[in-house]
């Protein structure tokens, strides 16, 4: 491949990739030509009619790029373990590491303060903010042998947009998710400062109100009118921004947002 082709030899992490923004980001990463190792909590395909790692993988082996899925719950230390082997075995290095998985379902994110379970906090601050630390701290051999870009998907309020509508007496989306993202962005910095002098760029992608799959469930459970979001194609050609960009060094530690135009745009 040429220069149409500006991931290519690089090998791309992608947790949480079975729908959605990772699903796209895999998709995307293989059209520059990257090959992709996709992870989720399930590798089989769904009867739900959701899309599975199964489609994840055949849409970047028809792109002429090598996929390997490998089921993995992000936040138990032996399934990153055996993601992190599957990953050295099949390509020997890591080059973009993306953070993507979390946990979304609406019955855990929706309970207000005071009705949440303890077991459904624990449940998100585990998915969202202990798994990227896990998986990251799991892939640091070879990130720091070769330097790379480690990227961690976020949420929470837009510059100079209004924040989420409430609705009287519910709680979307939640303490806990929130929580875990303001988190994710704070472990961001820290480790942006750390792993500088390794060549390894850590970068917050905050990718907007984005119109995926399961935000169309959550928001149309919570009361939204979820054509007010915006389709994934805006996040993701912010994220080939990052990941094609020159000097990744330079966006260490920052937030990067996908822009907000309007949805008739």
């Amino acid at each position: 491949m040429g220069s149409d082709y500006p991931l290519d030899g690089k090998i791309g992490v992608i947790t949480g990739a079975s729908s959605g923004i990772g699903k796209a980001a895999a998709l995307c990463w293989a059209a520059l030509g990257a090959d992709i190792v996709a992870s989720a909590r399930s590798d089989a395909p769904r009867a739900d009619g959701y899309p599975s790692l199964v489609d994840t993988r055949q849409g970047v082996e028809d792109l002429g790029r090598r996929c390997v899925a490998v089921k993995t719950d992000v936040s138990k230390a032996d399934d990153v373990a055996q993601l992190y082997n599957a990953t050295i075995d099949a390509f020997g290095q890591v080059d973009i590491l993306m953070n993507n998985a979390a946990a979304l379902e609406p019955d855990a994110m929706n309970a207000s303060f005071a009705d949440m379970t303890l077991e459904s906090w624990r449940y998100q601050i585990d998915v969202n903010l202990t798994g990227p630390w896990l998986v990251t701290k799991t892939f640091l051999p070879t990130l720091m042998a070769n330097g790379g870009l480690v990227i961690n998907v976020t949420s929470g309020p837009l510059p100079d947009q209004p924040p989420y509508m409430r609705l009287p007496g519910q709680g979307y989306p939640g303490a806990a998710y929130p929580t875990s993202k303001a988190g994710l962005n704070r472990m961001t910095e820290v480790l942006a400062n750390e792993l500088r002098q390794y060549g390894i760029a850590v970068v917050a992608f905050h990718p907007g109100r984005a119109r995926v799959e399961r935000s169309i469930a959550r928001l149309t459970a919570a009361g939204y009118d979820a054509n007010q979001w915006l389709g994934v194609e805006h996040a993701i050609a912010k994220l080939e921004w990052i990941v094609t960009h020159p000097d990744p060094m330079s966006l260490t530690g920052t937030v990067q947002y996908t822009p907000q135009p309007s949805p008739e745009e």
